[in-house]
């Protein structure tokens, strides 16, 4: 009698520590303190990152800007094919700016606009390939750019590409003996880019981004360059940029 009794309390104890364990493990781990931009399993009801709303912030990086046209004499030994050169300039440089936008977030689905202005220093002089004593200057001063953006999140990262409208203020002039022919102002182009993001607070966000630019400008030499049948054509300008940004978003935290 002693031993069964004995049994029936140690059987008793082990229901009794059975019982009080199993809502626990029903319960699962003990849940983590809430991390707002960084969520684990252990988070009971994990928050979904929002990149939705207005947003503003600064750039800065590098620039690569390029500026050529093609240039065309006769050929006194071929006169039925001239001879024709690529007249380029190129030059590198810091650039920085700012940029302001909007977007929307469906899903895994990122949608916005942005309009960016950039500042950068391409100032350059060269002596043309094919025209003796022909000079040509080309300078690109800063950038406004207005594009639409298309990205994919996934929690605090979103990559995205970009595309829309740019003009840039460019000034292009030859010079040959003295006498200067000179176009300048805002011209109209193109850009296309592609960037990453990740968001280090719900409200502020860090990123990387690469963009090409192309533009063109019309200018003409001087007659006397071109009075024995050479050619000058439209200067075309592109640029490249590898840029740092940091952006605010408006609103509260999601």
């Amino acid at each position: 009698m002693g031993a069964l009794r004995t049994q029936a309390i140690v059987g008793a104890a082990l229901l009794a520590l059975l019982a009080q364990a199993n809502p626990a493990s029903a319960d699962g781990p003990v849940g983590h303190p809430a991390d707002p931009y960084r969520y684990t399993p252990y988070d009971p009801v994990p928050l979904l990152f929002s990149w939705s709303g207005f947003y503003i912030g600064a750039n800065v990086g590098w620039a690569y800007t390029s500026a050529e046209s093609a240039e065309t004499v006769p050929d006194t030994d071929d006169p039925i094919t001239p001879i024709s050169l690529t007249y380029e300039q190129t030059a590198s440089s810091v650039t920085g700016g700012a940029q302001v936008g909007w977007q929307r977030q469906w899903g895994t689905w990122v949608f916005g606009i942005e309009g960016t202005y950039s500042a950068l220093s391409f100032d350059t002089n060269k002596v043309s390939p094919l025209i003796d004593g022909l000079t040509r200057s080309v300078d690109v001063s800063n950038i406004f750019t207005l594009t639409g953006r298309l990205g994919y999140a996934y929690e605090q990262w979103l990559a995205y590409i970009k595309g829309g409208w740019a003009s840039a203020d460019i000034s292009a002039s030859y010079n040959f003996a003295g006498v200067v022919t000179s176009t300048s102002g805002r011209e109209n182009g193109w850009t296309a880019g592609i960037g990453i993001d990740y968001a280090i607070h719900p409200n502020l966000f860090v990123g990387v981004e690469y963009n090409y630019l192309s533009f063109r400008s019309d200018i003409i030499a001087p007659a006397a360059a071109t009075a024995g049948g050479a050619q000058t054509g439209d200067v075309s300008v592109d640029t490249q940029t590898l840029v740092l940004r940091l952006n605010y978003r408006f609103g509260h935290r999601p």
